[in-house]
């Protein structure tokens, strides 16, 4: 018995221990500068040019113009026991969740359908993305970028995708 109770110690502890870590993980990724456009390297469907990520909005850049997701979580505070155990929190918070949505698609009648993408003011850092076991679907290194430029969309004319005050501009 002393060997079970030894168990359910260490496993609360650890259990402490990455709440802890979670939480300093998402103080610092807070902080990050997230204003960049993340290129693509064939981790995403080959129309995909470019994504920006920012607080509730994902904008894919394609090469047949842009697609907007809005997204918003709601999540309410729940009166919870402290004793409760975490696998009963999680499951009432996901019970409790709503996600909410809406998808705006920008499609540029007549647009070249082959514009060269050019990333542009080209940032510190990079993603990796191991997806699943085969190599042939992973990136490395893929490039984070200021600014996104498609060029030739029409003849002699580029679309210029940048931030502006934190916010996404065209």
């Amino acid at each position: 018995m002393r060997g079970v109770s030894l168990l359910f110690l260490s496993a609360g502890l650890v259990l402490g221990f990455l709440r802890a870590q979670e939480a300093a993980a998402q103080a610092a990724l807070s902080k990050v500068n997230r204003g960049f456009f993340i290129e693509n390297k064939g981790q995403w469907h080959p129309d995909v040019l470019y994504l920006y990520r920012g607080p509730g909005l994902d904008a894919w850049v394609t090469r047949y113009g842009l697609n907007l997701t809005f997204i918003k979580i709601e999540k309410p505070t729940l009166p919870l026991s402290p004793d409760l155990p975490f696998h009963e929190r999680e499951r009432l918070e996901r019970e409790h969740t709503t996600l909410l949505g809406h998808r705006v698609l920008v499609e540029l009648e007549g647009a070249n359908l082959h514009p060269t993408p050019e990333g542009l003011d080209k940032k510190p850092g990079y993603y990796n993305y191991f997806i699943g076991n085969d190599p042939s679907k992973h990136a490395s290194f893929v490039g984070l970028y200021g600014e996104a430029r498609v060029k030739e969309v029409y003849p002699g004319i580029s679309l210029r995708y940048y931030l502006e005050g934190g916010a996404a501009a065209v």
